[in-house]
C-alpha cells in the first residue's frame, strides 16, 4: 500500500508541475468567461472604432489618431507620422530584460511594476498585424471617452503629457511608466479586458489571463454588433 500511495503522490506532483509550467509560459510569453448578454443598442450612434489586436499570447487595443483627444493625441510628438496608436501592458522586469530567460518569466509571477507599450502605426492595424489578428469594435462617443480615460490613467503623466520611459522593442514604439501592477493574475490580457470593460462593453476582466479568453469574447461582441 505505501508504494501505491507514493506512486499516486508522484503522479499528482507531476501533473501539478505541468499545469504550473503551462500557466507560467502562457501568461508571460506575451506579456473564465461566463455567458454575457449581447451588446445593447447605444443611446447614440457608434461613431468610433476601437481596434483590438492580437499578437500571439498578447492583446492590445488602439485608436486612430483622429479619435484621440489630448494628452493621448499629443503622443504623436514622440511618434511622428503615426496614424494609429496601439496600447499594451506588460511586466517591467521581463520587458526590459536583455535576455528573456525562463528565470525572468518566473519572476514575473510575483506582483511587480508594470510598463505600458505604445506603438505608432503608419499603416492600418490590419496591414500591420494581419486582418485575422484585428477586430474592430464600433462604439459611441461616451464609450470612447471612457476607454481613453482608462488609457490616460494607465500612463504616468508629467507636465500634462505622458513622458516616455524608454525606447520600445521595435521602431515606432515607446515604453511608458505606469502605476499598474503586473502579476500572473493581472496580465496584459487582463489589462486589455479592463480597458474594454471601462467603455461599458459586455466584457469581464475578472479571471481573464490568457489571450484566447479575451479574443473569443471580443469576436462574439463584434459578431453581435456588425458594422
Amino acid at each position: 500500500m505505501p508504494k501505491r500511495n507514493d506512486a499516486c503522490r508522484a503522479r499528482s506532483h507531476l501533473a501539478a508541475h505541468r499545469c504550473w509550467i503551462l500557466l507560467v509560459t502562457a501568461a508571460l510569453a506575451g506579456c473564465s468567461t461566463a455567458a454575457l448578454q449581447p451588446v445593447s443598442k447605444q443611446a447614440s450612434a457608434p461613431t468610433t472604432i476601437v481596434y483590438v489586436t492580437r499578437r500571439g499570447w498578447h492583446i492590445d487595443i488602439g485608436f486612430s489618431i483622429d479619435a484621440l483627444d489630448p494628452p493621448l493625441a499629443e503622443l504623436t510628438r514622440e511618434l511622428p507620422g503615426a496614424g494609429y496608436l496601439i496600447f499594451g501592458f506588460g511586466d517591467k522586469r521581463y520587458l526590459l530584460a536583455k535576455n528573456k530567460s525562463y528565470g525572468g518569466m518566473l519572476a514575473a509571477l510575483w506582483p511587480g511594476d508594470g510598463l505600458s507599450l505604445v506603438t505608432g502605426l503608419v499603416a492600418s492595424p490590419e496591414e500591420a498585424f494581419g486582418a485575422e489578428n484585428v477586430v474592430q469594435l464600433r462604439i459611441d462617443e461616451t464609450q470612447a471617452h471612457a476607454i481613453e480615460n482608462f488609457l490616460r490613467n494607465t500612463l504616468l503623466i508629467e507636465d500634462e503629457v505622458p513622458q516616455p520611459f524608454a525606447m520600445g522593442p521595435y521602431e515606432g514604439s515607446l515604453y511608458f511608466s505606469t502605476g499598474e501592477r503586473y502579476s500572473v493574475v493581472h496580465t496584459c490580457n487582463t489589462w486589455a479586458a479592463e480597458a474594454l470593460a471601462s467603455g461599458s462593453l459586455p466584457i469581464r476582466s475578472s479571471g481573464v489571463i490568457f489571450a484566447a479568453q479575451l479574443w473569443r469574447r471580443v469576436r462574439e461582441v463584434a459578431a453581435s454588433n456588425p458594422p
